[in-house]
């Protein structure tokens, strides 16, 4: 094929050449833009062979020739212009004898008129548009060096020059087209479920393209060349999110590896240290490009195989050349670099191998010291979504952690290792992503780079509790990527490929013009009718393959720049399918430049920090326009990348004051409130918030853990079979002696319409259906409390939006128990504490103001007679001073647990220290029972009391009680029997997730153990285990009640457990996330319910 660099250099000294004055000699005039272009294909003795005396800079002083005429190729800025015009008129004397300007792409008209009216206009001959506004990197890569281009088109700070920047890349792709003598059919990338803000820019380069080409042809009717005898080609528009695996996976062919472990200055000029014959160490640069043979030869070859090929290749030549014996032939790298310096009589080739060397030994050292090996094999896992067995990885992050732990691993390794993980995952909990970040030790600035990746649509955070489908994709092993660490294939090698076969969908790749139209109003046939490119599936998508499938040229295009792996995907395709594959980009980039753009993405004037940022002046960004029809969109960063828009104003029937309007009466009415209630952003991670009651947006919410609304238990539900009975009603005969159902009286309250709200009913009706003295011992005061509260608190536990709350905001904000003025009163009685009446108040939770008191008489750490309190209280206290606690190496064990605690419950954690506590209280604990030994976990049942009572010695008896319950519950039942007891339920009650756990190796003792042994309390939240714990304390069977709680815990994690892997799954297992504790209990008492239906029924 004719190349990119040499079809450019022809225009360019065709162009040259074009001027003949009568003097024969002449001076070329370029700006700085036109003379990258000029320099990327032509070296400056082929623009001198044209009888050229110079080539100078258009923006510097120069020596005036006025007997010579100049050559201008300059792009049409108004500072070049400006120049020109100078140069005619500024000095007595003209610079030069005439002026003939060429244009690198078309003039403005503005620009062009003020050309033409200057008085410099009676000394231009000639004035033209070339089109030629992209440099030639290789024989089939282009780029328009245009690094900026990346923040312009992903940046928030940048969205004022985001539709500029798109005009101006449309203008360029023209140029190419127009020098190529193309005028190709365009696809383009269509992201049908990308949610970041420029996922239609495909769509608009593609479109602004198709409309300069039209006019293009309309102006130049000799367009396309009629000579030409290639097929149409077609123009593929992407941007960098068609694959974001590929700017981060290491790849090991020779080019790819070079740039990305090497300095090579824009990707061409290597410098390197080398020994001469003498023995004296040098350096020299060496410039890598289409006039270095072994470089093309070797640089899309894999590492391995380069050596051979330089190897094989050095033998060659030194067997062909006299002086050299066959027992001088290289053996290895270190031999060639011994002979090259003995072979002064072949400079040029001993030049070009020595170049090579010095870079494959270079990038094998590196590929040592880096721990390559071992990081490649991670990223080719997540990359792929396969193991070189070609099974799902299920050891990713046991795999990684290690290596993101390890100080030899740089940052920008593990900041790639992370983003791949996150892209394989499709989002990751956000406690893993704190757990990887911890162990990464990156700084703040490397994790933007993270962070900003959701500019370009990647999904960084997904919910614990559903909702969120991980996607992991799975590449097929092919014969072509046999190599272990070259597993994974870009993504552009499968479009290019599907589009060549025929296969490509036609949805997600649309034409901006029905194909078959276009060869039929260049034929025979009349013009089909106009397409809509928003059918699903267009009606001329079959007719279209059979112009596809012809060898034309395919040119492709990636906005925001393209990777070394990509422009070898061109050449392979290229070769394979006997047709010119074109590649090109706004720019190429490396790693370890992705990245540092990455860092810098949401910066003010960001694009200042890229290498190849012109020094122009570059004023303060004026506030973010929006770019979606959404008028309420406003772009608001994330903690982990991506846009969260707010969420939409409150329907009309929401009432100010707290509550919907009654008379909403069903989920799907028009402008209702639909059961998902409120605004989840794609991903289920929102830092932004939700609504305030009062209406407005509050941006200091919390964590969303799961979008939707699923109710609790209901009346007459039954858990297992899903089925539903309404509440009771009884008849009664009225004075006018018809019967009618009546509504029992406990039940009168709840006019609500139970379509409206269906989990306010279900609760309140519970709740009361259970209190059968609630009507008759209590007083007004109390009975009022008692049902505003609940309707409250199901009020909150029904709409979602008010549910999007912190673990700790839950506590302070909307305690979920009981109100506090019931346990006032039961609390402040002077003679008896009624604890029957105390332990069903507290069944339903406890407010965290009197939580310490009431656990103290519910445990039977205090007498419930009150005569015989201070006595007690002083006993206990005298006892507690008494007890030996002073044990050094005892309390270090502690204070590290409690260390690694303290961090689990930051969120909730108040200011104080609580270390000395923990120590006194385990210390005078194991101190009392020396015939137990210290396991972590203490610390762990003694939290709950730690940030309960009010001083050391109630922590302690608490706590005391607390151990003796379990060690006497397990005294008599054998743990082995009780975790096999319990892997019976699961199985009975959820045997699909049971099932799942033996597919992926979960072994049940690596965690069912320490749920059942020790009450959750490692693995819950702290708010949610005092929550669970109310419950215990206040029903006589806490330990063998327990297991149906770990089972509707199981439950709610359900549908996340099922999308997870094994590590993960063990992750989850063992730190759960902030959950609906008031759901899960009466879920467990449901459970229970059936299973002892169950085994009564099947006895009898």
């Amino acid at each position: 094929m004719v190349g990119v660099h040499e079809i450019l250099k022809k225009r360019l000294i065709d162009t040259i050449r074009s001027v003949q004055p009568p003097g024969k000699w002449k001076v070329v005039v370029v700006d700085v833009t036109a003379q990258k272009i000029l320099l990327s294909a032509c070296k400056m003795y082929d623009i001198l062979e044209e009888n050229v005396t110079l080539v100078e800079n258009l923006e510097k002083q120069r020596q005036p020739y006025p007997q010579l005429e100049a050559v201008y190729i300059i792009s049409p800025t108004y500072e070049s212009i400006n120049k020109v015009i100078e140069d005619f008129t500024k000095y007595k004397t003209p610079l030069y004898a005439h002026a003939n300007i060429f244009f690198t792409s078309a003039i403005d008209n503005k620009l062009f008129n003020k050309l033409s009216t200057s008085p410099a206009q009676v000394y231009i001959k000639k004035c033209m548009e070339l089109y030629i506004d992209f440099q030639a990197v290789e024989a089939q890569v282009y780029s328009f060096e245009s690094p900026q281009s990346f923040f312009k088109l992903y940046s928030p700070e940048e969205a004022p020059n985001y539709e500029e920047e798109i005009r101006k890349l449309a203008k360029q792709l023209l140029s190419l087209c127009a020098s190529l003598g193309e005028n190709p059919l365009i696809r383009y990338q269509r992201s049908l479920e990308a949610e970041h803000p420029t996922k239609t820019l495909p769509y608009k380069i593609a479109m602004l393209l198709q409309s300069e080409l039209d006019q293009y042809v309309k102006d130049n009717t000799d367009f396309p060349p009629q000579d030409n005898p290639r097929p149409r080609g077609v123009l593929f528009i992407v941007d960098r999110t068609l694959d974001m695996n590929a700017p981060f996976t290491h790849e090991f062919t020779y080019q790819a590896m070079a740039n990305d472990l090497l300095p090579i200055e824009n990707g061409q000029k290597y410098t390197y240290n080398y020994t001469g014959s003498d023995d004296i160490p040098a350096t020299k640069e060496a410039i890598l490009d289409e006039s270095d043979k072994v470089w093309i030869d070797v640089r899309h070859r894999h590492m391995k195989d380069c050596i051979e090929k330089l190897m094989k290749d050095f033998n060659e030549f030194i067997s062909e050349n006299a002086g050299f014996t066959d027992n001088e032939k290289a053996a290895n790298l270190n031999d060639m670099k011994k002979m090259l310096a003995n072979l002064p009589q072949f400079q040029n080739m001993k030049e070009k191998f020595s170049v090579h060397l010095n870079i494959a030994q270079e990038c094998m050292a590196l590929f040592e010291k880096q721990k390559l090996e071992k990081i490649a094999s991670i990223e080719q896992n997540c990359a792929t979504g396969l193991t070189t067995e070609g099974y799902i990885p299920k050891t990713i992050v046991e795999d990684m952690v290690p290596l993101l732990d390890d100080p030899v691993v740089s940052s920008y390794n593990k900041i790639r290792m992370l983003l791949l993980y996150i892209l394989y995952k499709n989002g990751i909990l956000e406690e893993d992503r704190r757990k990887l970040l911890s162990h990464s030790g990156i700084s703040l600035e490397e994790n933007d780079a993270i962070n900003n990746t959701g500019l370009l649509g990647v999904k960084l955070i997904r919910s614990p509790l559903g909702g969120d489908k991980g996607r992991k994709n799975k590449q097929k092993l092919t014969q072509e990527n046999q190599i272990d660490l070259s597993r994974y294939v870009p993504t552009l090698r499968t479009v290019l490929e599907s589009h060549v076969n025929g296969t490509i969908d036609h949805t997600a790749y649309p034409y901006t013009k029905d194909p078959s139209a276009e060869v039929e109003a260049g034929g025979k046939a009349a013009p089909a009718q106009p397409v809509s490119l928003r059918s699903a599936k267009p009606a001329w998508y079959k007719k279209g393959q059979s112009t596809e499938n012809r060898a034309s040229r395919i040119i492709v295009f990636v906005a925001g720049g393209v990777t070394y792996s990509e422009l070898r995907v061109a050449y392979e395709l290229s070769q394979k399918l006997n047709r010119d594959v074109i590649i090109g980009s706004t720019h190429i980039i490396t790693p370890q430049r992705f990245i540092d753009d990455l860092k810098n993405l949401r910066k003010p004037a960001a694009a200042l920090n890229s290498q190849a940022f012109n020094n122009a002046p570059h004023l303060p960004n004026p506030p973010i326009p929006p770019r979606q029809n959404n008028p309420g969109y406003n772009p608001v960063p994330s903690t982990f990348g991506g846009y969260n828009q707010p969420p939409p104003p409150p329907p009309q029937e929401y009432n100010t004051q707290g509550g919907y309007a009654q008379q909403q009466s069903n989920y799907g009415s028009p402008g209702g409130h639909q059961p998902s209630g409120g605004y989840q952003q794609p991903g289920g991670y929102q830092q932004q918030g939700s609504y305030q009651q009062q209406g407005g947006y509050q941006q200091q919410g919390g964590y969303q853990q799961q979008g939707g609304y699923t109710p609790p238990p209901q009346q007459g539900y039954n858990s297992l079979s899903g089925n539903y009975q309404p509440p009771p009603t009884s008849t009664s005969s009225t004075s006018s002696n018809k019967s009618k159902t009546v509504i029992p009286r406990h039940y009168y309250v709840l006019k609500t319409p139970n379509a409206l709200f269906p989990r306010l009913n279900v609760t309140i009706y519970h709740y009361l259906n259970t209190k059968k003295d609630f009507w008759n011992s209590r007083s007004l005061p109390s009975r009022v409390s008692k049902f505003l509260y609940m309707l409250k608190v199901s009020y909150a536990a029904y709409n979602p939006i008010n549910n999007r709350k912190s673990s700790h905001q839950r506590v302070v904000e909307e305690d979920m128990s009981s109100p506090i003025i019931e346990f006032q009163d039961i609390l402040s009685t002077e003679v008896y504490i009624d604890l029957d009446r105390l332990r069903e108040s507290a069944r339903h939770g406890i407010p965290s103001e009197v939580r310490g008191e009431v656990w103290i008489y519910l445990l039977g750490v205090n007498p419930a007679d009150r005569s015989q309190e201070l006595t007690s209280l002083k006993t206990k206290y005298e006892e507690y001073l008494a007890i030996e606690k002073e044990n050094l190496e005892m309390a270090k064990r502690v204070r590290g647990e409690v260390g690694r605690y303290q961090q689990k419950i930051k969120n909730f954690q108040p200011k104080n220290d609580y270390t000395h506590i923990f120590e006194n209280v385990i210390s005078a604990y194991m101190s009392h029972n020396r015939e137990i030994d210290y396991y972590p976990a203490l610390v762990h049942l003694c939290g709950p009391f730690v940030y309960c009572m009010k001083n050391e010695a109630e922590v302690y008896y608490c706590f005391e009680r607390l151990m003796g319950i379990i060690d006497e519950y397990y005294s008599t039942h054998n743990i082995n029997e009780r975790i096999a007891n319990f892997m019976t339920l699961f199985r009975a009650v959820l045997p699909d997730l049971y099932n799942y756990f033996e597919e992926e190796e979960v072994y049940f003792n690596e965690w069912a153990t320490s749920w059942l042994q020790h009450l959750l309390a490692k693995e819950l939240h702290l708010v949610d285990l005092m929550r669970l714990w109310d419950t215990y304390f206040s029903i006589p069977d806490p330990i063998e009640f327990h297991p149906y709680i770990c089972l509707a815990v199981l439950s709610q994690c359900k549908e996340n457990l099922e999308e997870l892997e094994q590590s993960e799954i063990k992750t989850l297992l063992l730190r759960l996330p902030v959950m609906d504790m008031e759901q899960i209990i009466n879920q467990a008492f449901n459970i229970r319910h059936e299973i002892l239906e169950r085994q009564i029924s099947d006895s009898i």
